[in-house]
C-alpha cells in the first residue's frame, strides 16, 4: 500500500502551525479524530482527498471539517500532503481569513523550499 507522508507547515513552535493548534485542542479525542481523518487520507493510492467525506476543495487547496475544527491543506511532489493551517470551526460558512492564512502559509511553505 502506498502512504503519503503528512507534514505541518509552519512546523511546531512557529506562528500559525497546526500541529500546535491540533495538540492544544480539547477534548483530546476531537483532535485524535483529526488525526484519524489525515492517517485515513494518507493512505489513499491515488489522492483525491475531495472525494471523502468531510473533505472539499477550495481555490488552490484542501478543507477538512472535522466535528468543530477546520483543516487546510494541499499535496506537493506527489506524495506529500501538507498541512497547512487549523481553526475552530465557528460557523457553516468558511472565514475568509482562515482560508487566507491557510493560502499564505501555502506560498510560505513553497518559498522555504
Amino acid at each position: 500500500m502506498t502512504r503519503w507522508t503528512v507534514i505541518f507547515f509552519p512546523p511546531a513552535g512557529e506562528n500559525h502551525s497546526p500541529e500546535d493548534f491540533i495538540d492544544r485542542i480539547q477534548p483530546v479525542a476531537e483532535a485524535a479524530r483529526i488525526m484519524q481523518h489525515l492517517n485515513a487520507i494518507s493512505k489513499l493510492s491515488e489522492l483525491r482527498p475531495h472525494e471523502r467525506p468531510g473533505v472539499k476543495r477550495f481555490k488552490k487547496i484542501y478543507q477538512l471539517t472535522c466535528g468543530n475544527h477546520r483543516l487546510y491543506f494541499d499535496t506537493d511532489e506527489g506524495r506529500l500532503i501538507v498541512v497547512l493551517y487549523a481553526c475552530r470551526k465557528r460557523s457553516n460558512e468558511t472565514k475568509k481569513k482562515d482560508l487566507d492564512q491557510a493560502l499564505r502559509n501555502l506560498a510560505n511553505y513553497y518559498r522555504s523550499k
